[in-house]
Parts: structure tokens; C-alpha cells; sequence
């Protein structure tokens, strides 16, 4: 009787989440990949949460790895690098490895010969430099808040064809710096030196920063969602707000998927 009542709460609450099967009944929206989690991965931890190092500079033959490919293919198939340049990651909540994405999406755009800039907008969680692996130690100072040329803030990794800049920090200043030209006149000229501009948003519930971001002339949104699942309500909340912006959300990448995951 226990077992049963058990796996019967556990059936209605799964139903009550949005699972990677049931996200374009859910949102209306495309699901771009399924990444599925590596147990054999190693991590970084920086801040609240536990994050996978990028499966394509690890473990090249992994399955999240091939997934990551699979989504650069997708990308590509909708003018990555030449109408689709400056591309926005969102996620809803924090932990649900948006940086990740991030990471590895920007490294194989790179293995693949397009120039590329990753740029951490997250001022509370700013892993994305660490993750690329950074060529330098030395702090990372937030372009937004001098009137120096950004180009100088940003740090070689080590990936060819890849650089990485922080906007801003855990102290804050991203939300004073979206209110000002600087940040447009930044993505415009990122977008004239590089092919590829991946930007890593806040997540959408610490704040408006992301969907301030958002309207600073993406060519598209990407949103990121744990394997796990969201609130169907939740879910649909974001996609109506993130639409709201103009932007066209190309689709979702599922984080952590079971192995069978990694096509749409």
C-alpha cells in the first residue's frame, strides 16, 4: 500500500512538471537537443552550484558531446554565424546549467572555424570565463563601468578562435549598465569582430536583467531547461515574456537528459 500511494504522488507530480517530451505541447516551442549527463565528467564548482566541465574539450566522444555537436548542426542549419550571430542562453532558474551550454556551444563554433566571443552577463555567477579555461588568473573587470575600450577586458582560452569577457560582477552594476548605450554599441562591435557572440543571460527569476538583455538586438533566445523539468505554468510565463521581446526563441536544449536524449 505504501509503494503504491508512493508511486502514485510520484506520477502526479511528474505530470505537474514539463518534461523534455511534452515542451512543445507545453511552451509551443522547439526542442533543439536533448544533452544527456556524463557521470564520468569532471566539475567546477563556483558559487551555489555544481558545474560539468564543456564535454567537448573533456571527453570529445561523450554523448553530451555529440549532442552539443548535434546542436551546432541545428544552429547552422538556421544561419549560424551569418544571419544568426549574436545568440542569447536563458535559463528560468539558476543550477540549470545554462553556463554549461554556453561553454561547449561555444567551443565547437570555434572547432568549426567561426571566430567567437563568450560573454558572461550572470554579475552573481560569473563562471563562463572559468569554464573556457581561461588563459589568466587576473580578475575580470567589467567593461560596462569604464570608458575604456571593451576589447581590451577580453581574455584568450584555450580554445582557438574563442575569447571570453564578464560583464559584470556579484556586487551588481549589469542592470545600470543595460540602461546605457555602451552595451548596444559593445554587441554591435562584437558582432563586426566576431562570427559568433554567445551571450550567458542572468536567469530569468533573479531579476529583469535577462529580458532587458534580451531587446539589446539579438538575433535569437535560446532557453535552457533541466532534464528534471518546470512548472508547465512557469514555463509557458517565460516563453510569453521572453516572446514579448521581439526576439525569436529558436527553441530549448535540455540539460541532463537521460542517455537516450540528444535529439530533438
Amino acid at each position: 500500500t505504501i509503494g503504491c500511494t508512493l508511486a502514485l504522488l510520484r506520477h502526479l507530480f511528474e505530470r505537474h512538471r514539463a518534461m523534455p517530451g511534452d515542451l512543445r505541447r507545453t511552451s509551443g516551442t522547439r526542442l533543439l537537443v536533448a544533452v544527456p549527463a556524463d557521470p564520468s565528467s569532471a566539475s567546477l564548482r563556483r558559487g551555489p552550484s555544481r558545474l560539468d566541465e564543456p564535454a567537448v574539450l573533456l571527453l570529445p566522444g561523450s554523448a553530451a558531446a555529440n549532442a552539443y555537436q548535434l546542436l551546432y548542426a541545428n544552429l547552422t542549419a538556421h544561419g549560424l554565424g551569418r544571419t544568426l550571430r549574436r545568440l542569447l542562453l536563458v535559463s528560468v532558474q539558476p543550477g540549470e546549467g545554462r553556463p554549461v551550454v554556453a561553454a561547449n556551444l561555444a567551443i565547437v563554433c570555434a572547432n568549426a572555424g567561426l571566430p567567437t566571443v563568450a560573454i558572461s552577463a550572470d554579475p552573481r555567477d560569473p563562471v563562463l570565463p572559468q569554464l573556457l579555461g581561461k588563459a589568466s588568473d587576473q580578475d575580470l573587470v567589467s567593461p560596462l563601468g569604464n570608458d575604456a575600450s571593451w576589447v581590451a577586458s577580453l581574455t584568450v582560452t584555450e580554445t582557438w578562435n574563442l575569447v571570453t569577457v564578464a560583464l559584470g560582477r556579484a556586487d551588481g552594476g549589469l542592470a545600470g549598465g543595460l540602461t546605457r548605450p555602451r552595451l548596444r554599441q559593445m554587441l554591435d562591435e562584437a558582432a563586426r569582430l566576431f562570427r559568433v557572440v554567445l551571450v550567458d543571460a542572468p536567469p530569468m527569476a533573479d531579476g529583469p536583467e535577462a529580458v532587458m538583455l534580451a531587446t539589446e538586438g539579438f538575433d535569437a533566445v535560446l532557453l535552457v531547461v533541466p532534464a528534471g523539468g518546470v512548472e508547465p505554468g512557469v514555463l509557458a510565463d517565460a516563453v510569453q515574456t521572453l516572446e514579448l521581446t521581439g526576439v525569436p526563441l529558436r527553441g530549448v536544449v535540455i540539460t541532463g537528459a537521460p542517455d537516450e536524449g540528444g535529439s530533438p
